[in-house]
């Protein structure tokens, strides 16, 4: 199993992110999605262990994939 990305969870809490989330949600007139994800555990947690990134997660629910756009880089 593969750790968490540690550039996901700094994201988590970098204050620039955070500002940009806050903006894009408000942007868009979901203001309850300008937080980091809830649930996204901590640097040492396995996916499967958190409520965001486990197989059912809400990484794969409308504000994760929000929330992903933002914060992944986008590989083509």
């Amino acid at each position: 199993m593969m750790r968490l990305d540690a550039r996901i969870m700094k994201l988590c809490y970098d204050e620039y992110l955070r500002k940009c989330l806050k903006k894009a949600a408000e942007a868009i007139g979901i203001s309850k999605w300008g937080s980091p994800p809830d649930g996204a555990g901590s640097y040492n947690d396995e996916p499967e262990d958190t409520d965001f990134f486990c197989k059912c997660g809400d990484y794969n629910r409308p504000y994760g994939r929000f929330f992903s756009e933002l914060v992944l880089p986008v590989s083509h």
